[in-house]
């Protein structure tokens, strides 16, 4: 399944998502782009297995990537978090593993950011 902004624009609409959703569920492409989101990316993204691509970029989302996120989402291949206002650091040397089959991933736009080592193509 496929699902494309379901909640229009604003608010938390990322922590909406994910509470709706549990562990089992087969969503695979999760796209809310420029929405105005703001908050914290959940680490409950994580919990959905079948996830192949998650589109939160151009939104106000703030605070560090969820380790959950970047070690337990195996079948993650596209993960564009670009133009927001994120921060922390990402070493993929330490988390890389966690992604194997992530092949973009789009991390721009995100001044306070800092990447580590980076065996993959950057989008």
């Amino acid at each position: 399944p496929r699902t494309t902004n379901p909640y229009g624009a604003g608010g938390m609409l990322v922590n909406a998502a994910v509470s709706l959703l549990n562990r089992e569920s087969p969503l695979e492409y999760l796209s809310v782009f420029d929405n105005r989101l703001t908050g914290t990316i959940p680490a409950e993204m994580a919990w959905l297995p079948a996830l192949s691509t998650l589109s939160l970029g151009a939104n106000f989302l703030t605070g560090s990537l969820p380790t959950e996120l970047l070690v337990s989402s195996s079948r993650l291949k596209s993960l564009w978090l670009e133009d927001n206002l994120l921060t922390g650091f990402v070493s993929f040397s330490t988390y890389g593993a966690g992604l194997p089959r992530l092949t973009s991933l789009r991390l721009s736009g995100n001044a306070e950011l800092r990447r580590g080592p980076r065996p993959l193509m950057y989008g």
